[in-house]
């Protein structure tokens, strides 16, 4: 649902707005925005799945490329390359993982890579020793990189992390972690942390997740018999983060919680109640960051909003985002963002609590931050092309031999794909034409299939017209 602006009463409240502009222009990216970082200067760079792109949003809301090339950062990408989740590192280089190898005949077609962007836009798979390409097992999405500069990406399938040198050689199965890690971070000291969908039998009667902590040498909490256990967390656990005090965050859309753990490895609540710190913001927390005051934002996948909650564990709602966000942050002003299924950006401009300010009528402009690094441009920028309509079908009840197939009322013109996500992992379906009778008469729909392995899955049906991607209709399956 997409939003103007919106003030909120009391402090710590926010204008919410993907129009944040030159000139009021909703800040696009490409389509199926998965994941996405933000540099120092408060750049911020979205992994565009469905477009195979990824976009750089500067502060003054100018999106890279246009909506014809998926609204790409440098020279487009050549193939269908998956990206997935990003990162940034301290000097300003991006590093986005990708589900779809080297886009080269001899890599297997589901070998995963990590593409490195300099920071003016140039990007390359091949930065590796002598040229070679930086491959990564399959099943890996989560991403982070250390102040070193050294990347660590999660291996879903092997329950580990694979560690990547800032000269690119690939250490697989560098550290063990608990079952099916998804996200990943690292605080200040070079500690690891990994969010693990599946707890252990052994502490939560198979109910929740873990979090494994990792030392900067690669020696993991726990053992293999607590499933390298280093705390406890909700159902289903999607997004980590760590604060400045050494406090880790997880959000957990089945148990539709927060956990906070301390930096001993307390966590909030208990099993029964999700490990609870935080709940009651919404429903499908897919996203969390946290500020330099040790504030904390959680991003709503399911129900579209924002909300953030200070360190004593007081909650105001931020406002509503665009549909579907999957990833949320914070600039050093203080602004939140969230990058959303609706492949667009929302802004959440902070606005000093003391002395408050009036709300602001129709005619006033928006509050603006200090003068950004990169400097604006004086034109206005070309009227966006016209994008699809939201498609009109039908969701099946539940899901048919691993298989979610839905049909979709085609609109002319307009091509349809759909992809399903479970926070840190993808899968992309296809959409065709079928036949299918009403009545007397036979009508042509769309078909759109994706095959689900077991867990809790976001299947979005995303409609491109002209290249201009429209706004994506969405269900949750879980699938036993």
């Amino acid at each position: 649902m997409a939003v103007g602006a919106v003030a909120l009463a009391g402090p710590g409240n926010a204008l919410a707005t993907v129009n944040w502009g030159p000139g009021g222009a909703e800040v696009k990216t490409g389509s199926v925005p998965f994941g996405g970082a933000m540099d120092a200067g408060g750049n911020i760079y979205t992994a565009n799945y469905g477009s195979s792109s990824v976009t750089r949003v500067t502060p003054a809301g100018i999106p890279s490329g246009s909506a014809g090339n998926g609204y790409s950062w440098g020279t487009p990408l050549p193939g269908p390359w998956g990206p997935c989740k990003a990162a940034v590192d301290s000097s300003g280089k991006v590093y986005v993982v990708t589900t779809g190898g080297n886009q080269d005949p001899s890599t297997p077609e589901d070998e995963g890579s990590v593409m490195r962007f300099t920071p003016d836009g140039n990007w390359t798979v091949n930065w590796g020793p002598a040229g070679a390409a930086v491959l990564i097992p399959p099943g890996s999405c989560g991403i982070t990189v250390d102040q070193a500069g050294n990347v660590y990406t999660t291996d879903g399938n092997s329950d580990s992390v694979t560690k990547i040198t800032p000269g690119g050689v690939v250490t697989t199965g560098w550290a063990n972690t608990g079952d099916e890690p998804g996200a990943i971070t690292v605080d200040a000291s070079g500690n690891l942390y990994t969010a693990n969908a599946v707890g252990t039998t052994y502490t939560d009667n198979g109910v929740g997740g873990s979090v494994t902590k990792i030392s900067s040498s690669g020696v993991s909490s726990g053992n293999a018999g607590n499933g390298y256990r280093w705390a406890g967390v909700g159902s289903g656990p999607t997004a980590i983060a760590v604060d400045s005090s050494g406090n880790v965050f997880t959000t957990n859309q089945n148990s539709n919680t927060v956990t906070r753990i301390t930096p001993s490895g307390v966590s909030s609540g208990s099993v029964s109640d999700g490990y609870r710190w935080f709940s009651g913001g919404g429903s499908n927390p897919l996203s969390v960051a946290t500020d330099s005051t040790g504030s904390v934002y959680v991003g709503y996948h399911g129900t579209d909003d924002a909300w953030k909650v200070t360190p004593s564990g007081t909650p105001t709602r931020l406002g509503a985002t665009g549909d579907n966000p999957f990833w949320i942050g914070v600039d050093s002003f203080g602004n939140a963002f969230t990058i959303n299924g609706a492949s667009n950006v929302s802004k959440f401009a902070n606005v000093p609590s003391s002395p408050t300010p009036p709300a602001p009528t129709p005619s006033d402009p928006t509050p603006t931050d200090p003068t950004p690094s990169s400097p604006a441009p004086v034109d206005d920028p070309p009227a966006q092309p016209k994008s699809p309509a939201k498609p009109i079908g039908a969701w099946p009840a539940t899901v048919r031999d691993g298989k979610v197939a839905a049909l979709i009322e085609p609109a002319a013109g307009v091509r349809y794909s759909i992809s399903a996500t479970n926070g840190k992992r993808s899968r992309a379906g296809a959409c065709r034409n079928v036949k299918v009778k009403e009545g007397r008469n036979k009508v042509t729909r769309v078909s759109c299939s994706v095959a689900l392995p077991r867990g809790t899955w976001r299947v979005s049906i995303i409609p491109t017209l002209n290249g201009v991607p429209g706004t994506p209709i969405s269900r949750t399956y879980r699938v036993r």
